[in-house]
């Protein structure tokens, strides 16, 4: 069995160099100061921002924020939603784009494969899953398809977000999970804002597990379900002090 291990900081750095190096310089035909600017530029932010950082000791997902930064003229997110975002569309959605692959078997929308893995981020989050077997996650898209207008039956629609996607892999045979725990938290908290499923959420607080979940669910909220969740918090907080630096973890 072999498995691609988390990169550290020194092999990040690499990463970006190579990327750059063959990417801007050799196919775009980038000038190579304009390159090593852009390059050292990116390494600043990673190097600025938990989020980034934890992203890019994925070679694909650095090898996306590479190109997302460059795309964007050299700007990114500044906060995690809006950089969970772009990433989920990148990999949801301009893959096949910039490919040029149309698919005419199953053709669904951003939207729907959004909300079809929110579906089954957050089911697994409830049931403390990481990782699961092929059959439930057929099983829970089966679920989530029903009452959407999709005239595919659950492995067929399975089948496609895990060839196309990109975002849903096979740690080993017959088991699925998320490319990275990231995109199962936000999008578990994006499906818990759109079903206004905020009495949970309080219950989680205080649940290392959660707290990213509850962090990102904060900025989905509106104004008075965040400062409401806020106190719940920092009530709790004051109540079991050994939770403090949990309480506190999700409230950043």
């Amino acid at each position: 069995e072999v498995k691609i291990l988390p990169m550290d900081r020194i092999r990040i750095k690499k990463f970006i160099k190579y990327w750059h190096r063959a990417v801007l310089e050799e196919q775009l035909k980038v000038d190579k100061k304009d390159t090593i600017s852009i390059t050292n530029e990116l390494y600043e932010k990673i190097g600025m921002s938990d989020a980034l950082l934890k992203l890019s000791s994925v070679p694909l997902l650095c090898a996306m924020i590479c190109a997302l930064h460059y795309r964007n003229a050299m700007h990114l997110p500044t906060n995690k939603r809006e950089l969970y975002e772009e990433c989920c569309k990148m990999l949801l959605e301009k893959r096949d784009e910039e490919r040029n692959i149309i698919q005419k078997r199953l053709n669904l929308s951003y939207e729907q494969k959004k909300i079809i893995l929110a579906k089954l981020a957050y089911w697994m989050m409830k049931n403390n899953h990481v990782q699961i077997s092929v059959e439930d996650a057929e099983k829970a898209i089966k679920r989530a398809i029903a009452g959407m207008n999709i005239h595919s039956d659950e492995k067929v629609v399975f089948k496609y977000l895990f060839e196309r996607c990109g975002i849903l892999r096979e740690p080993e045979k017959y088991k699925v999970d998320f490319l990275h725990r990231t995109f199962q938290e936000y999008l578990a908290a994006y499906e818990i804002q759109r079903e206004e499923d905020w009495g949970l959420l309080k219950e989680k607080i205080g649940n290392t597990v959660w707290q990213e979940t509850i962090g990102i669910c904060l900025g989905f909220a509106k104004k008075s379900i965040a400062t409401d969740i806020l106190e719940e918090t920092l009530k709790k907080g004051t109540e079991l002090c050994e939770e403090k630096k949990y309480l506190f973890t999700a409230i950043e």
